[in-house]
């Protein structure tokens, strides 16, 4: 594949008005994509709140296996943060979010109630785009809706949602890296969707996808394709997906941009392996 570099410029934007904020926060949530908890980490992001309490919530938790979620929940808590792995699209996952937060918070909070200040705490949510902070927040905050789509890069600007009478939330843009000097990092976004499939060629990344998937969730893939693949090429992996599914022009040609899209759309529902791709070896695909 062509190398990957997507920073639009409200991007940059959103980094200054982080920057500009931070006097107002006490903590961060920050939300990590479970399928790639390491290269969801901002290394813009880790510098401005290196001295800041840091929940870290791996997110989207049911489409990794236990094992890894277990890992990197170990990894995270080594460094010295609070973390939790959840699906922001449960609701009945807020609870146990919501008492990690008051948790990393309690100093602060008994801070103001001591005093008898009837000031919250401001924990400012964080993360790469599409990594689902404004699903997170509408489940907080009930009957509040920030601004969202399923496409990354879609919330723009900071919005301030008070979820109880202890604390209130930022919202903030997601930001990627200025550049992608490990363009495996880059790839991995681009798999969970996190860079924008308008710059990335789905046709490539779907056949980066049966490389990766086929070697390492064998069984999975074969059962949902129902193909035999031994001894095929990727290319022939793809046009037998590609047949099976109908996915063929009037000509009796395939249609790749369809056929990728079945088989992204499949990875990305976890229906190809319940798959953590930091725990995946992209050195030969």
């Amino acid at each position: 594949m062509h190398n990957i570099q997507w920073f639009p410029g409200h991007m940059t934007k959103a980094l200054r008005e982080i920057q500009s904020e931070l006097s107002k926060v006490d903590s961060v949530i920050y939300l990590l994509d479970a399928r790639a908890p390491k290269s969801s980490l901002n290394p813009e992001l880790d510098e401005i709140f290196r001295h800041m309490p840091t929940l870290y919530v791996l997110n989207k938790s049911d489409l990794v296996n236990p094992k890894s979620l277990q890992k990197w929940k170990n990894y995270f808590m080594k460094i010295g943060s609070s973390c939790i792995y959840m699906n922001s699209l449960n609701l009945q996952n807020t609870k146990y979010l919501l008492d990690e937060l008051h948790e990393i918070n309690k100093n602060k909070i008994e801070y103001y109630k001591n005093r008898g200040a009837n000031v919250k705490v401001s924990s400012m949510v964080v993360g790469i785009p599409n990594s689902g902070k404004s699903t997170l927040i509408n489940n907080l905050a009930g009957k509040y809706k920030a601004k969202r789509a399923n496409k990354p890069g879609i919330t723009r600007g900071q919005q301030i949602i008070s979820v109880n009478k202890n604390i209130n939330l930022i919202d903030s843009p997601g930001v990627l890296y200025p550049s992608f000097e490990d363009q495996n990092v880059a790839l991995k976004l681009s798999m969970i969707g996190s860079i924008s499939d308008e710059i990335v060629d789905q046709v490539e990344l779907s056949k980066k996808i049966i490389s990766l998937m086929s070697k390492n969730f064998y069984k999975n893939f074969i059962a949902r394709y129902d193909i035999d693949i031994e001894n095929k090429t990727i290319d022939e992996i793809f046009n037998a997906i590609a047949k099976i599914r109908g996915a063929i022009l009037k000509n009796e040609k395939i249609d790749k941009e369809r056929t990728a899209k079945i088989i992204i759309g499949d990875f990305r529902n976890g229906l190809l392996g319940l798959a953590c791709l930091d725990d995946l070896d992209f050195s030969d695909i």
